[in-house]
């Protein structure tokens, strides 16, 4: 098993090693198991502007749909149990996705110097060293067990901190299902529709802190864009920790449709309207990058020049609202057809 060589638009760290595992395992349309398409607004005393969630479901949650995949995780405080589990599956011959922290990996960039939650797979291991590959970096190498395990301590993140300190998941595929049907097709559609029409209110969203002010619904781009002017007219600036959480929120919101539109490409033969709905998503994809690429120019420039490029970035997200709706409207007509 290799890395993957070309990482498709929408890939992160964890979607790729799945992913690649499906690939490796000769699955079809493995790039289609992403399914969601989700819009969740969270606001909390760290960033009382907000940020934007696109998942709302379980990874494991989301591949079990129509495709009958089993993502299986495994987390432990112990790190013994952990190693004993991690050997236990390699033992079985599957390859197993490992969370370590970028700080401890000598490859990466951030080496020693910053702490950054990443997974690798690992794919065998010896008495001296376990042998991984990195797809999000191409890298296919051995890392010795005293670095390893201490890559595999999650305690600077607080999510992983309290009592899962190590993480993995293992992928079983043996009841895949190849055939997508209309009405499969359909529920998901109608199960994104709820989420991002705001339908869902008072659900408990996996990747929502349940600290926050959290709601669902793409109305919330709004209520972000008039936080945003009341805290400029109070502060006048944004701190760095505020650029950067809303780049990575954008970034994330682009690579979810992205890998959307792959799943709704796997069902054009269902329904003549759902190919115009999967270039409709590519095209709210490509605006959310263009706005987190704003995000991104902006860090690089100060006072009245950053204030005007963030003002471009708000008017961008502003017609964002309105390319989301309109993809949320068509997607609702192909249903009630």
């Amino acid at each position: 098993m290799m890395p993957r060589i070309n990482r498709h638009p929408g890939e992160n760290c964890y979607t790729l090693a799945v992913s690649n595992i499906l690939d490796y395992k000769k699955l079809e349309h493995y790039l289609s198991v992403w399914k969601q398409c989700g819009f969740i607004y969270q606001s909390d005393d760290i960033n009382e502007i907000g940020i934007f969630i696109p998942r709302y479901l379980p990874l494991e949650e989301e591949v079990r749909l129509i495709d009958q995949i089993a993502l299986t995780t495994y987390r432990s405080n112990e790190t013994e149990a952990f190693i004993n589990q991690l050997h236990a599956i390699l033992d079985t011959g599957e390859p197993v996705i490992t969370f370590v922290d970028n700080f401890e990996l000598r490859y990466n960039s951030g080496y020693m110097s910053n702490h950054s939650f990443h997974c690798i797979t690992i794919l065998a291991y010896d008495e001296e060293s376990y042998t991984f590959i990195d797809d999000y970096y191409q890298v296919k190498d051995k890392i010795i067990k005293e670095e390893f395990y201490r890559a595999i301590d999650l305690s600077p993140f607080l999510s992983y901190s309290e009592n899962q300190r190590h993480g993995l998941a293992w992928i079983d595929c043996q009841h895949f299902s190849k055939i997508i049907e209309r009405t499969s097709l359909f529920e998901v559609l109608q199960l994104n529709n709820n989420n991002l029409a705001g339908n869902d209110q008072g659900t408990s969203f996996v990747y929502a802190s349940e600290q926050a002010d959290v709601r669902s619904g793409i109305q919330n781009i709004e209520h972000f864009i008039q936080k945003y002017h009341a805290y400029m007219n109070e502060h006048g600036n944004l701190p760095s920790q505020y650029l950067d959480s809303f780049y990575y929120s954008f970034v994330s919101m682009a690579n979810n449709r992205y890998l959307y539109a792959e799943f709704l490409q796997r069902g054009v033969h269902l329904a003549d309207e759902i190919d115009a709905l999967m270039n409709m998503y590519k095209e709210v994809a490509q605006s959310w990058k263009v706005a987190a690429n704003m995000l991104l120019k902006s860090r690089h420039l100060k006072n009245d020049s950053q204030s005007k490029m963030l003002e471009r970035m708000i008017n961008k997200i502003s017609t964002l609202q309105q390319e989301e709706q309109d993809a949320l409207t068509f997607s609702s007509k192909i249903i009630s057809a």
